[in-house]
C-alpha cells in the first residue's frame, strides 16, 4: 500500500510513565488519547475511500470536524504537539493507549496506521539472527502532507528469547541538503509492562542504525520513525528498512 496514514505528531510507542505536569493550555492527556483515536480512525476511512477524498480540502474538513468534536482547534492540537514531542515521556504513554485501544477495537484499522494491508498476525522465523520487520520496507515522509511519521509494532512469539537483541537498520535521504533531525524510538514492552527503549537523532543521510537490548520476557517490540513536518516542501526517504532479532544466548 502506497497511500499512508498519517498524523501530526511526535516519537511514540513504548510505555514510560511521564512526571512533567502538562500546562493548562495544552490538551490534557484524557482528551489527547480519544482525540488521538479519532484522528487515527478519520485517517483509515479517507484511506479506504481514497477516491472520495483526493482534495486537501476534503481531508481538512474530516480533520476539522474530529477536532469540533473535542473542542479542540487545529492550533491547539498542533501547539500541544510541541509540547508533548519535548516532553516524550508524557506522550509516549498516551501513545501507547492508543494503540492497545485501536487494537482492541479493530485490528484492521491498526494495519492501516502501520502502513499494511492486512493485519499482521503471523509468526516470525527461527533463527540467531532473523530479520522481523513486519510492514513494508520503504516510506516517504512528507511535510506538507503531515505524513511524518511511522510507527511498528512486532508481538512476541515462541522465537523470542529472553535477552535478544534487536537492531533497526534503514537508508535515509532527502530532497534537500542534509536532513532536519529525524528522531528513532525502538523500543521493547517486557514482563510486568516494564519497558526499555532508546531514542536516537539522526543526524546524517545514508545507512543508520538503532539497536536495543532485552532483559526480561518480551511481550511485543514496537517504535517509530519520526521526521519534523517544517519546512513543509522537504520530502525524506527512507529505504531498505528491516528489524534484525538477534540470539545473544
Amino acid at each position: 500500500m502506497q497511500r499512508r496514514i498519517i498524523i501530526s505528531a511526535i516519537t511514540i510507542l513504548c510505555l514510560v510513565c511521564g512526571c512533567n505536569k502538562v500546562p493548562r493550555d495544552i490538551i490534557a492527556p484524557e482528551i489527547m488519547e480519544n482525540l488521538l483515536i479519532d484522528i487515527h480512525k478519520a485517517e483509515a476511512y479517507m484511506e479506504n475511500n481514497y477516491s472520495q477524498f483526493q482534495t486537501t480540502a476534503k481531508k481538512d474538513s474530516v480533520k476539522a470536524s474530529v477536532y469540533a468534536k473535542h473542542n479542540v482547534s487545529k492550533a491547539d492540537f498542533d501547539t500541544s504537539v510541541i509540547w508533548y514531542g519535548a516532553n516524550l515521556e508524557e506522550f509516549i504513554e498516551i501513545y501507547n493507549k492508543v494503540i492497545e485501544r485501536l487494537q482492541q477495537e479493530d485490528n484492521g484499522l491498526l494495519a492501516l496506521m502501520n502502513n499494511q494491508t492486512d493485519a499482521y498476525t503471523g509468526i516470525t522465523r527461527s533463527g540467531d539472527t532473523v530479520n522481523i520487520w513486519n510492514i513494508s520496507n520503504h516510506y516517504i515522509f512528507e511535510g506538507n502532507l503531515n505524513n511524518n511519521i511511522l510507527t511498528f509494532s512486532v508481538p512476541h512469539d515462541d522465537n523470542f528469547k529472553d535477552g535478544d537483541l534487536f537492531k533497526l537498520k534503514f537508508k535515509i535521504a532527502s530532497s534537500d541538503k542534509g536532513l532536519y533531525n529525524p528522531t528513532v524510538v525502538l523500543a521493547t514492552r517486557e514482563e510486568r509492562d516494564s519497558t526499555r527503549y532508546v531514542k536516537k537523532t539522526i543526524k546524517s543521510s545514508g545507512w543508520d542504525s538503532v539497536e536495543l537490548k532485552s532483559e526480561k520476557t518480551i511481550r511485543m517490540v514496537m517504535g517509530s520513525i519520526f521526521i519534523p513536518a517544517s519546512p513543509q516542501w522537504k520530502t525524506t526517504y527512507m529505504d531498505s528498512i528491516s528489524l534484525e532479532r538477534i540470539h545473544t544466548k
